[in-house]
């Protein structure tokens, strides 16, 4: 599984000032144009067989079936899958998504594989201040062990440095969770630490890690990363 959890984003009112805040002093924005364009989420293409587009209602059935495909492995890592137990529930999961600016609601998006969903991938937990984002996914447990979510992170991190001009993303992964932890290691996220019993699946508590990655340090990273994958 790539990622334990999608979290609901905290929400804001964009105005012209969203961004002048003392912090400016410690996060200097690079292009001052570009934190003002409040958009919704859009398409990003991965490769020529990997496409993300928003989650949108024409999509119900194929995750509903996708996620009842993978349940009894989901269910070990994602809390809110129990809340998804009929089609109905899927589509009010769907229709129930908040496609404002980074900050104002949640990004979610189908992960394509030749034009076939085969996981999920948001952006969440938005932090208008720090210029900072979370990063969450998971993928058909049959589509994993191919690079399709590190391809697909990759992408998102790009898109979010240079486009969205913010400073600092975020991996949450469930301490077991040994394919999510895999993601942001072979990125080059730093470990920042262990959140003791700070999520719950199936009932239980478990410890989350957090991994981060700050603008200045994602070219090097990404350039050790793609020489790997040559290698």
């Amino acid at each position: 599984m790539e990622q334990e959890s999608m979290s609901a984003s905290s929400g804001f009112s964009p105005s012209n000032k969203s961004f002048h805040t003392p912090l400016q002093k410690w996060f200097p924005i690079r292009n001052p144009l570009r934190p003002l364009l409040h958009k919704p989420a859009p398409e990003l293409k991965v490769s020529d067989e990997i496409l993300l587009k928003s989650l949108t209602s024409d999509m119900t059935e194929p995750l509903f079936n996708l996620i009842q495909r993978n349940r009894a492995y989901l269910q070990n890592w994602i809390s809110w899958i129990e809340t998804i137990q009929t089609y109905s529930d899927c589509k009010n999961f769907v229709h129930g998504v908040r496609y404002k600016d980074i900050f104002a609601g949640q990004w979610v998006y189908a992960i394509l594989d030749k034009g076939e969903l085969v996981g999920l991938l948001d952006f969440n937990e938005g932090e208008k201040d720090l210029r900072q984002i979370s990063i969450g996914y998971w993928l058909d447990e049959s589509a994993q062990g191919q690079g399709v979510v590190s391809q697909a992170v990759v992408t998102c991190v790009d898109y979010v440095f240079e486009e969205l001009d913010l400073h600092r993303i975020l991996i949450k992964c469930a301490d077991q969770n040994q394919r999510s932890k895999a993601i942001p290691v072979r990125l080059g996220f730093t470990w920042e630490g262990v959140y003791h019993d700070a999520g719950t699946v199936n009932g239980k508590t478990v410890n989350m890690i957090t991994y981060s990655m700050l603008y200045r340090d994602w070219a090097s990273c990404k350039q050790k990363y793609q020489q790997n994958r040559t290698e």
